[in-house]
């Protein structure tokens, strides 16, 4: 056993050291005191028969690490009976029947979803669903359907991914991981471009765009192969997406497909007239990035002064755009992470959001430097 000279905490030649090509390795992070050592002689990062950190020891455990204090079905081996009908071949046949796209890209199931308890479609789809419809009676209330139709601004993206699930089930059966056919959610990093010098920029952005970047029209194609596989979801990020000309029109086309949108940026450029057009476009809500309370601390952090209330000033601009959600993300460190508190706090009461998220600093592209 040897002796941290810096912290005076023991180092124990006992774990199992961290591969080259992790994040724990380039930066020279230890994790010493954070998880049991191992009396394994082979301390190769590869091996993976440890008793103590491996899955599959886990798994034959079965109840030894069950927890009395936690409902079964919140348990890890909770097995439900649905699982048994989702596991035989009938039942997936069915599945693939239902999920399975015509020459017009839609699907029975979809089709199924959308003319249920619905007025407006067609009576010649209500009488061809009619038993499902009837079977779709017996599991769900008639009240909590037409709340979740009135209310929910993304049914169309639901039912594709109902649809996704139904694919997957499928053509996987029940796994763990659950393996899927397509997405569910897309992230698309839209450009290298962006206005600001942030010190922990996962992509390292500059202030130009990449010479390889995709034009408008390789944009378009790649939203309709994204459409065409029936992807429900789709966040767009950066660099900063709102320094490109081609998001509006990206958007709108992604909102043909009945995509629910999500766009995160910095906020510096959210005016009121900008937000209204994202909206207008198909947009439906606005990630933006805020990082403390304090102005200085922010702009530091951003890596360029008067970023703070410009930034403010946008998500309050969001937060007053009908039809728009705003959510307010935070990178939690070492220097800001006392004031979470105070920044949910500032986020709901002061400017309006209805979602925060906290993201833990990750020491990758300019982050390392």
């Amino acid at each position: 056993m040897q002796t941290n000279k810096e912290n005076q905490a023991p180092v124990d030649s006992s774990y199992t050291a961290a591969a080259d090509h992790m994040t724990a390795a380039v930066v020279g992070k230890q994790y010493e005191h954070e998880f049991l050592a191992s009396d394994n002689e082979d301390k190769r990062s590869e091996r993976c028969d440890d008793g103590d950190v491996s899955s599959g020891r886990y798994t034959r455990a079965g109840g030894e690490k069950s927890d009395e204090g936690t409902h079964r079905t919140l348990q890890l081996d909770f097995h439900h009976p649905l699982e048994d009908w989702l596991g035989r071949w009938a039942f997936r046949r069915i599945l693939r029947v239902l999920s399975k796209p015509d020459r017009h890209n839609t699907t029975a199931l979809e089709r199924m979803l959308r003319s249920y308890r619905n007025p407006a479609a067609a009576a010649s789809q209500r009488f061809r669903y009619w038993p499902l419809h009837k079977l779709m009676d017996r599991l769900v209330t008639p009240e909590g359907w037409e709340n979740f139709r009135h209310r929910s601004k993304q049914f169309g993206a639901t039912v594709r991914g109902i649809n996704i699930v139904a694919q997957s089930l499928a053509e996987f059966g029940l796994t763990v991981p659950q393996k899927f056919t397509s997405p569910l959610f897309v992230v698309w990093n839209f450009t290298n471009r962006c206005n600001l010098k942030c010190k922990h920029c996962y992509q390292d952005s500059e202030h130009d765009a990449l010479s390889g970047e995709l034009d408008l029209n390789e944009k378009l194609n790649l939203v309709d192969q994204m459409g065409r596989m029936h992807i429900p979801m789709m966040a767009i990020s950066g660099g900063e997406p709102t320094l490109s000309s081609d998001l509006v029109p990206v958007i709108r086309r992604a909102a043909g497909f009945e995509m629910h949108l999500s766009l995160a940026t910095n906020g510096t450029t959210m005016t009121p007239r900008r937000a209204a057009e994202l909206r207008d476009a198909g947009l439906r809500y606005v990630e933006i990035s805020l990082d403390s309370v304090d102005p200085d601390r922010h702009d530091a952090f951003r890596g360029i002064a008067g970023m703070w209330k410009r930034a403010v000033e946008g998500a309050r601009n969001v937060a007053g755009t009908e039809g728009l959600r705003l959510g307010v993300a935070m990178c939690v460190h070492q220097g800001n992470f006392h004031e979470v508190r105070e920044m949910i706090r500032f986020a709901e009461e002061d400017l309006g959001a209805n979602c925060f998220a906290h993201f833990n600093f990750i020491p990758v592209g300019r982050g390392l430097k």
